[in-house]
């Protein structure tokens, strides 16, 4: 199978201007989509700006001492692959009581 492109002549005159507000539309619903997975509302969403962008900060190198909030290193969880193996044999429990 054999795709090719061709060239139109002439510009469609109604894309030509209903694309930009399409882009638009389609920005606002996915920005929504993912402002809403992410758990912000509208009382959330300055905070997590700023604090993203002061993560920003810290993840291209700034030291942990210039940042206006306090931070500790991370520490791993206990049991961390206990808790891994224990969610996949239930998942995998959950898929054989379905069939």
């Amino acid at each position: 199978m054999h795709i090719e492109l061709e060239k139109r002549a002439n510009a469609s005159t109604l894309f030509t201007f209903l694309s930009p507000v399409i882009a638009l539309v389609l920005t606002l619903i996915c920005g929504a989509i993912l402002f809403a997975a992410l758990g912000y509302n509208g009382r959330g969403l300055a905070m997590a700006t700023a604090l993203g962008t002061l993560l920003a900060r810290r993840a291209l190198g700034e030291p942990r001492e210039a940042l206006p909030f306090p931070t500790s290193p991370l520490r791993s969880r206990p049991m961390a692959a206990l808790a891994a193996l224990a969610t996949g044999a239930r998942a995998l429990y959950a898929s054989l009581v379905r069939r």
